[in-house]
């Protein structure tokens, strides 16, 4: 499977991953061959760039995993221009086969349409009230526990949107994966 990265904070923490690393302002075209990373690192925020590249790994029609690395350096602080591109591929990714992972640690930040097309929600430690509180309801955790971090180093919590209940709580990755 096509995996692609898109490093838009700059701060380069994919350098140690194998695969394509591509820095460029303009979007780099689509992974050709059967699988392979491409690990995109624009140095500056263009949104028309942005669009381009999400857009090329939608139309592909191959099944990929998209990797969109701190979600609030796509969009601002406003979250007004995020681009459109985004969009589209969070609401018609998976019908092509493309799922979408957004990372970031500004929740306030989040498009609604991201929050509203999430199958999967993870929450680790957060460092702003706001952010928490975000993410919390969203997770469906009692009121009286918005705010309050994973109390273990690696915890956090975790729900499928998809069906009903709160989150589930994992001390760490191995008991969420069932080791």
């Amino acid at each position: 499977m096509r995996t692609y990265i898109l490093d838009s904070s700059g701060d380069k923490d994919f350098l140690s991953f194998p695969g394509q690393h591509i820095e460029t302002e303009e979007a780099p075209d689509i992974i050709r061959s059967t699988g392979g990373i491409q690990i995109w690192r624009p140095p500056i925020d263009d949104i028309k760039e942005y669009d381009k590249w999400f857009m090329r790994i939608l139309r592909h029609e191959q099944p990929a995993t998209v990797l969109v690395d701190e979600l609030s350096s796509l969009g601002g602080m406003t979250g007004r221009s995020f681009p459109r591109g985004y969009f589209i591929l969070s609401k018609q990714g998976g019908k092509h086969g493309v799922s979408l992972i957004s990372c970031t640690q500004e929740a306030c930040y989040i498009p609604r349409v991201t929050l509203g097309q999430t199958t999967h929600l993870v929450r680790f430690r957060l460092l702003d009230d706001k952010d928490s509180k975000k993410v919390d309801k969203k997770l469906m955790r009692p009121e009286t526990e918005w705010g309050i971090d994973p109390p273990d180093k690696y915890g956090f919590y975790h729900r499928r949107t998809d069906q009903d209940g709160k989150a589930h709580y994992y001390k760490h990755f191995q008991e969420f994966f069932g080791g």
